[in-house]
């Protein structure tokens, strides 16, 4: 696009600045006094807009800038913080030129968009994209680059830019949780652009506490000092038991016979097997020699079978039931 003459001059345009009413956007596209003298007039440029406070976006498109100008334009990145916007399309910027602008990125924390598409010297490679990496370690305002790129670690720039997106975006939110997102260097003291506008919120580990804590620190509220339980005997739990259990029995003991006591065992549940008391003897029963009845065994006693025997009071002997005896 060819020139247009009879623009003003930068010199000009930064009278005009100072005069009237502060604005928010300098254009100076195609500009003809800046492409006769690209350098130069980014100096003046420069000079002037180092300490502006009105100026939030920058036209720079198709005014012939080279690496020179660009230089410039890296050292007014280093000191002007107001600039949000930067258009550098269709000029004539190289791989030396974007990273001198990269280094000016490097201290600045207002540019949040740059537009470096349609370069005369063609596409950015390796280099230029490695000074980039090395600027997002610190700068975390940069939330859009249009350039053209060559270079297969392109996806780590992506990376860095989507990390300062998602930064921006909790700090809109009013969310202080972004802290854990910025760079190593920067969480301990995170930049002021950003506490200004949303206060960081540190997330702290809470220590664990125990249940032997717990117990330990018992004893705060009320002033006292919680002292541990001495510990008990198996031996002295059962005699302990055993005196709450039996109460007022205990004195009882002295006087009930020794058979009637009960022992250990009983008291914890489980009962001792009873003795039997002795039995009378009774006479063996001899049969009657005239009887035809075989003598019973020994094994079989009236405690076997069931039966009883009965004593009248002659002193004799009933006969068995299941024998009858023979009559004299």
């Amino acid at each position: 696009m060819p020139a247009c003459f009879g623009q003003p001059t930068v010199a000009t345009i930064i009278k005009q600045l100072d005069k009237s009413p502060p604005s928010d956007k300098l254009d100076l596209t195609n500009n003809a006094s800046v492409q006769m003298k690209p350098a130069e007039s980014m100096a003046t440029l420069v000079e002037a807009l180092r300490e502006n406070n009105s100026v939030k976006t920058l036209v720079l498109r198709q005014c012939g800038l080279n690496d020179a100008a660009a230089s410039e334009i890296g050292g007014l990145l280093e000191k002007n913080q107001v600039i949000e916007e930067l258009d550098l399309e269709h000029n004539n910027i190289s791989s030396s030129g974007a990273i001198a602008i990269a280094n000016g990125l490097i201290k600045n924390h207002g540019i949040r968009q740059l537009n470096m598409l349609h370069q005369h010297g063609g596409c950015f490679g390796e280099v230029t994209l490695e000074r980039f990496m090395e600027m997002l370690g610190k700068n975390i305002t940069l939330t859009k680059i249009m350039w053209r790129l060559e270079s297969r670690k392109s996806f780590a720039l992506t990376k860095a830019i989507s990390r300062n997106v998602e930064i921006w975006r909790r700090v809109g939110l009013g969310r202080g949780d972004y802290v854990d997102m910025l760079p190593d260097d920067l969480r301990a003291d995170p930049p002021s652009v950003l506490t200004e506008k949303c206060a960081p919120r540190l997330l702290v580990a809470t220590p664990r506490v125990t249940e032997n804590d717990q117990d330990i620190d018992s004893g705060k509220n009320t002033g006292e000092k919680a002292v541990a339980a001495p510990e008990v005997s198996d031996k002295e739990k059962e005699q302990s038991s055993g005196e709450t259990a039996t109460g007022d029995v205990a004195k009882a003991d002295a006087c009930t016979p020794a058979a009637q006591t009960p022992t250990e065992d009983q008291v914890a549940g489980d009962a001792a097997p009873a003795e039997s008391a002795p039995t009378a003897e009774r006479p063996t029963e001899e049969p009657h020699p005239s009887s035809d009845a075989a003598p019973a065994t020994a094994e079989e006693t009236p405690a076997q079978t069931g039966e009883k025997l009965e004593v009248k009071e002659g002193g004799e002997e009933p006969p068995k039931d299941p024998v009858e005896s023979p009559q004299q």
